[in-house]
């Protein structure tokens, strides 16, 4: 059975992760203290009763906060409500806000949204009531999100933008490309993030727009979300965007290429191969290997012909669906000079004998023996 501070960093930390917003919300990990690393293990703890589980969401202790959570979305009682909006608004740490919307999803019960919706009124809770109703993506705050969007306050319609995106509804497609050409550049950050969020490929000439935007967050926003959005239509554009001053927007541009995967980038990202600095370099072979092609593989099998490590180590899944075994010896070179967890495994489970066992190596030299397969599996030679 796993410990309470084990099973709560995997409930936690796997639920998480950063969308392309340039201000983040989260703040430091709490430092971990010898109560929490106690071996009380997560099934005993939410065999505890109701009461002492809903007394545990005011522990000082933040694991035991979110255990309670977490126990108390599993047991599904809708008596546990209330208490879990409380302590969504009380948490102190907002990297651990998720466990608790998590478990009023888990939950599913109507006053969620009549309470989150209620916080809206107030201005000591209107902001995280907010961003739990959009990523709840309780279909109710939309309208009051709109609202919001309009208001006269500017965090509020910062706050309103961000949390329309994760919303995913289409009502909020235009008010959001309104914005985007706004004097605000926060909230032009906000809506060009939240626009690739929806899906909806009326924001594409909006996004394309964006990417000539003053405000580099907002360039930078722009190009992740048409990589998202997936739209030919953007590739001239994200091309030119290879060639900005700003080093995370032409990353963010080789990057929505390969989303895209047109044919019609190639030319641009062997220039930049060729031109740009080593991360960008990076970004673009990466884009590359996905987009493929001839002038795909003559580029990138010049680079495992010519050494170039780097290159290899960016395009990796290239040379391992195309399952040529001269390229087996620079790939495990590459793992071991530039690879990382996500390359290790992927050569771990990709069907060849000696990257797998090269890749178990580097995987127990680095303290990550415990890597699963990925979904779907990266396969050797699935593209003779």
């Amino acid at each position: 059975m796993r410990s309470l501070y084990s099973a709560l960093v995997l409930a936690i930390f796997s639920t998480l992760g950063l969308g392309p917003c340039v201000r983040s919300l989260a703040q430091e990990s709490p430092p971990v203290t010898k109560t929490e690393e106690s071996e009380i293990t997560l099934d005993k703890f939410c065999s505890s009763s109701f009461d002492q589980l809903i007394s545990s969401l005011g522990s000082k202790e933040s694991m035991i906060r979110v255990a309670a959570a977490e126990c108390l979305g599993a047991s599904g009682d809708r008596r546990a409500v209330e208490p879990l909006v409380r302590a969504r608004f009380a948490e102190e740490y907002p990297r651990y806000v998720q466990v608790y919307e998590n478990a009023l999803r888990a939950i599913n019960d109507p006053r969620t949204a009549e309470l989150l919706l209620a916080a809206l009124n107030s201005p000591k809770t209107r902001w995280a009531a907010a961003w739990s109703l959009g990523r709840l993506q309780i279909s109710a705050a939309v309208d009051p999100l709109l609202k919001m969007l309009n208001s006269g306050d500017a965090e509020d319609r910062r706050t309103a933008a961000d949390s329309l995106g994760p919303m995913k509804d289409s009502r909020a497609v235009g008010p959001l490309c309104v914005a985007l050409d706004g004097k605000d550049e926060v909230l032009r950050r906000y809506a060009a993030s939240a626009l690739g969020q929806i899906g909806d490929a009326h924001a594409v000439d909006p996004l394309i727009a964006a990417l000539l935007d003053d405000d580099d967050g907002v360039r930078w926003n722009a190009a992740n979300s048409l990589g998202d959005l997936r739209d030919d239509r953007a590739v001239e554009s994200l091309g030119r965007a290879l060639n900005d001053d700003n080093e995370n927007v032409q990353k963010a541009a080789a990057d929505a290429l390969g989303k895209i995967r047109d044919p019609q980038a190639t030319e641009a990202l062997t220039t930049a191969i060729k031109s740009g600095n080593r991360a960008v370099q990076w970004h673009s072979a990466a884009a590359l290997a996905e987009i493929g092609g001839p002038q795909a593989e003559e580029v990138l099998s010049a680079s495992l012909n010519e050494g170039k490590l780097t290159i290899v180590a960016a395009s990796y899944r290239f040379f391992v669906r195309r399952g040529s075994s001269t390229s087996i010896p620079i790939l495990v070179q590459a793992l071991s000079e530039h690879g990382d967890w996500e390359m290790a495994r992927d050569l771990m489970f990709c069907g060849n004998s000696r990257l797998e066992d090269a890749a178990r190596e580097w995987a127990k030299r680095n303290k990550l023996e415990d890597l699963n397969p990925p979904q779907p599996l990266l396969v050797w030679g699935s593209e003779k």
